[in-house]
C-alpha cells in the first residue's frame, strides 16, 4: 500500500478548490449541451457539502493515527466533463491514507490495513448519503443532487476511489452502499 508525505495545508486547499470549480462546472452543465445552469450555486453547494465530508474523513481518518491525502483524479475529472454532455455526472476525488510518521496507537506500527481504509471509505460516504436521504425526503432537489453525485462518483470501484477501498474490504458493505443508493434515487 502506497504511504505518501503529509502534505501542507496550502496543497490540500488547492487540490480542494480545483476539485470544487471542475465539480461545479460538470454539476451546472445541462445534459446534450443546452447551456449552463448556476455554476456559482453549485460551486458553493460543492465547497460546503464536499468540504463537510473531507472534514468528515480527516476526523475518521484521525481515529485510526492515519491522514487523509487529497488528490485530484484529472482524467476522472476530464470524463466527468465529457459524461455531463449525456446526463451523467461524474464527481470523482481520491483521498490516500498513510499511518502518523511516529506510528499507530503509540506502539510505532506504520503499517495500514484494507481493513481500516475500508472502514474510513465507507463511514466517509456516509455523511453525503445522510445528506442525500434528508434532502431527497425534503424535496430539496438541487442541494440532493451536489450530494448524490458526490456518493455515486466516490462509489465507483476504481482507482483509489472510496468505492474501491470498500470493494477491498468487502464487497458486502458496497453492494449494500449501492441498494441504498438505488432506493434513494427510487425515492
Amino acid at each position: 500500500m502506497e504511504i505518501v508525505e503529509k502534505p501542507k495545508r496550502n496543497e490540500q486547499i488547492k487540490q480542494f478548490l480545483i476539485f470544487s470549480i471542475f465539480s461545479a462546472l460538470i454539476l451546472s452543465i445541462k445534459p446534450g449541451y443546452t447551456g449552463i445552469e448556476n455554476p456559482l450555486i453549485f460551486f458553493l453547494l460543492v465547497v460546503i457539502f464536499a468540504g463537510i465530508r473531507e472534514i468528515g474523513r480527516i476526523k475518521i481518518a484521525e481515529k485510526f493515527s492515519m491522514y487523509p491525502v487529497l488528490r485530484n483524479w484529472y482524467p476522472g475529472l476530464i470524463l466527468g466533463f465529457l459524461l455531463a454532455y449525456f446526463g451523467f455526472k461524474l464527481i470523482p476525488f481520491i483521498a490516500i491514507f498513510s499511518p502518523y510518521a511516529f506510528g499507530r496507537w503509540k506502539f510505532k506500527i506504520k503499517e495500514k490495513t484494507i481493513e481500516e481504509i475500508g472502514i474510513i471509505s465507507f463511514l466517509t460516504l456516509l455523511i453525503p448519503l445522510t445528506f442525500s436521504i434528508i434532502f431527497k425526503i425534503l424535496s430539496l432537489d438541487i442541494l440532493f443532487q451536489v450530494n448524490f453525485f458526490l456518493l455515486v462518483s466516490n462509489l465507483i470501484p476504481y482507482f483509489k476511489l472510496d468505492g474501491e477501498n470498500i470493494v477491498k474490504w468487502g464487497f458486502d458493505k458496497w453492494a449494500f452502499l449501492i441498494l441504498i443508493l438505488i432506493f434513494i434515487y427510487l425515492l
